[in-house]
């Protein structure tokens, strides 16, 4: 009897050690960081269509950036993670606009989402573009410039109001 207990409970301590102590966190790095970190709750950044040259306004309502549950059957790796939300200013629309996670030890990568598109960040496309764009009366020489990340309904008439390609200062 006695033997038992000792063996049930060290199989019961093997198992908590197994999925509690067999974890690695993935840490953001500095460079990483700065998707997120350069904005703060309540700034305000301005988005222009260059087809109609209507500008909006949106204003960061949350910053989060946290570990996400550590799931030992999915992985070993807990993933860092990051969240930047947004609402159009004066209009009751809320979404993320940054989401990234970091589950290797490779450069994360955000995906940024503005007005329904989704656009991936690719390390080839963090390459600057030739582009002039006066924006608030800001003049802007030096952008990032991403594409919609096509999907299989991209056809679909109600995506064509969506923007397809967005340039980030």
């Amino acid at each position: 009897m006695i033997k038992q207990q000792v063996l049930t409970r060290a199989i019961l301590l093997y198992i908590f050690c197994i999925f509690f102590s067999c974890s690695t966190k993935t840490m953001f790095d500095k460079q990483e960081l700065s998707w997120v970190n350069t904005y703060q709750i309540n700034d305000e950044l301005v988005f222009k269509s260059l087809k109609t040259s209507k500008e909006i306004t949106i204003l960061i309502t949350k910053k989060k950036i946290y570990h996400k549950e550590y799931n030992p059957i999915e992985s070993e790796l807990v993933a860092h993670s990051a969240e930047l939300s947004y609402k159009i200013k004066n209009k009751n629309y809320n979404a993320k606009l940054i989401e990234m996670y970091k589950n290797e030890k490779e450069l994360a990568t955000p995906t940024i989402s503005f007005l329904g598109s989704t656009f991936l960040v690719e390390e080839n496309q963090l390459k600057f573009s030739d582009v002039n764009l006066n924006i608030a009366g800001r003049s802007f020489k030096e952008v990032y410039t991403f594409y919609k990340k096509k999907g299989k309904h991209y056809s679909d008439a109600r995506h064509k109001s969506q923007p397809q390609t967005l340039y980030w200062d």
